[in-house]
């Protein structure tokens, strides 16, 4: 999102609604972008209630948010949303015209020299031999729910997750930071940015 706001394609006080149609109510329609990366816009967690697949495509997952709408008004406190998250990806891919996944590739990870990070979903299959398993619960009933070598249940790329990196690749993400956006002599996010 910074990257494409620093591009001039957007503008982080942008209300969502600019790019995502199901923003366009009396719920969501003060909802911006800068609130949804502070996680201040008032978006539950997920809106997800039955399974993962539940929508067949990102713009329409983040249209059904802003469609149910805030849990409360927008601006008012920091709640974590991993729905807000997917709705920054699906802006994105609005504005920039291409999938999750690619525009990550291109602007990101390939510069980056991350070539051990992928995003992993029914549209984007990789070997899963390496990625960990994942667990729930709480201390001493902690439970595996998913391990590398099951299907994954998640449909697409997400902006909250999919995304999976090595220790090392992650490092090569933090330098960037680091070094005030700068990967050798290529800028990949601007100063104000960082």
């Amino acid at each position: 999102v910074h990257m494409l706001a620093g591009a001039g394609k957007l503008r982080l006080d942008d209300p969502v609604k600019k790019y995502l149609p199901g923003f366009d109510n009396d719920k969501s329609r003060a909802i911006t972008i800068e609130q949804l990366l502070q996680h201040r816009s008032g978006l539950p967690l997920t809106i997800l209630t039955k399974r993962l697949d539940e929508y067949e495509t990102l713009e329409a997952q983040a249209n059904a948010v802003g469609k149910a709408g805030p849990q409360f008004e927008p601006g008012s406190k920091f709640w974590y949303s991993d729905a807000g998250t997917d709705v920054l990806a699906a802006i994105v891919e609005v504005v920039s015209g291409m999938n999750l996944e690619a525009f990550v590739q291109e602007r990101l990870l390939d510069p980056l020299g991350m070539t051990d990070s992928f995003f992993l979903s029914k549209t984007t299959p990789h070997a899963q031999d390496r990625i960990a398993s994942l667990y729930f619960g709480s201390a001493g009933k902690w439970a595996r729910i998913w391990k590398g070598s099951d299907v994954t249940s998640y449909p697409f790329p997400w902006g909250s997750q999919t995304l999976f990196s090595t220790p090392r690749d992650y490092a090569r993400c933090l330098a960037l930071w680091l070094d005030g956006g700068r990967v050798s002599a290529t800028q990949v996010l601007s100063k104000e940015a960082v």
